[in-house]
């Protein structure tokens, strides 16, 4: 706040703090010029990218608005916080943020009582993570926000439902999945079986034909393969989402060393995607390298300070004799 008060001209930290936390006000049309405003400086060009993440604000109360016990980025572990998810637009170096949803868990907006007692509206309805950057995404293009392409990780990446959205409504997206990811070479065609003898009756759906994670796909691709993808139609896992057999993805796969905890491959359904992969023996082998240039600086390093120390040592000492 004090920084605020700052960068405003005649203006007093009492007076801010009563503005932005107690008076009525609307938010949305300040954001709105906002976006514009960022629109004019970076937007438009084929590289512009409208980028979403989302951040976790620990709390230790239970009154701030969604806090929850749930996932928090920033403390890398389930704890009591709050999640809001933003959008940021981004050319080259270039990123501002946009758009921005806090996150209500269920627990909040089954609560009424609760919400009203925080001031949230009544008209407030449960939203997925994933359903809340759809609506920043049309929120976008209905002010006519220029960007070519979406992005996101893996927590959105997952969600079959949310790329075929993204999909009919004719937005390029390029999305981080996790490496266990499970992928279909051909149409897994997903269907409920006919019932066989004996009972129940089957309910959930089943492919027509084997999945495999992406991981595995990847290291069973040849050592040297850095080619188009143009050929490689992969569908995501359809289990229990009928509507995801619909939905082609193209592949951007990057190979990790064996000791990365988590490998991080990305599904595009651009038609210019390019399959890239980068070996783990070459990896290790540039870790490697870097790591004997650090040692050696540091050998170095110390090697200049034991030589200064006795030049001064014994300078000291001829002096006083």
């Amino acid at each position: 706040m004090e920084r605020m008060t700052e960068a405003v001209a005649d203006s007093e930290w009492q007076s801010m703090q009563h503005f932005l936390s107690n008076s009525p006000w609307e938010h949305q049309p300040v954001q709105d010029q906002i976006a514009r405003d960022c629109d004019r400086l970076i937007g438009g060009s084929p590289d512009t990218g409208l980028i979403f993440d989302e951040t976790g604000i620990p709390k230790k109360g239970k009154m701030s608005v969604g806090v929850a016990r749930q996932w928090c980025g920033r403390l890398g572990k389930t704890d009591n916080c709050q999640t809001a998810v933003f959008g940021a637009l981004s050319m080259g170096p270039h990123v501002a943020l946009i758009d921005e949803r806090l996150y209500l868990p269920e627990e909040w907006t089954k609560d009424k009582k609760r919400c009203k007692k925080a001031g949230v509206p009544d008209d407030i309805e449960f939203k997925t993570k994933s359903q809340l950057v759809h609506e920043m995404v049309r929120n976008a293009r209905a002010r006519r926000i220029r960007f070519t392409w979406l992005g996101f990780d893996g927590g959105y990446g997952k969600e079959p439902a949310f790329l075929n959205a993204l999909e009919d409504d004719g937005e390029v997206f390029m999305a981080d999945v996790h490496k266990d990811q499970s992928i279909y070479l051909e149409d897994p065609a997903p269907h409920v079986p006919e019932k066989k003898g004996r009972g129940r009756t089957p309910t959930q759906l089943v492919a027509a034909a084997p999945s495999m994670r992406v991981d595995k796909w990847i290291a069973e691709q040849p050592e040297d393969a850095t080619a188009r993808h143009d050929d490689v139609k992969v569908r995501i896992e359809a289990m229990r989402k009928l509507h995801l057999s619909t939905l082609f993805n193209k592949i951007i796969c990057q190979r990790l060393a064996d000791n990365f905890a988590e490998s991080i491959f990305d599904f595009s359904h651009s038609s210019t995607s390019a399959l890239v992969f980068q070996q783990p023996k070459q990896l290790r082998l540039q870790c490697g390298c870097n790591f004997l240039i650090f040692a050696l600086v540091v050998f170095f390093s110390f090697l200049i300070f034991c030589f200064g120390y006795l030049i001064s040592y014994f300078g000291i000492y001829f002096y006083t004799i």
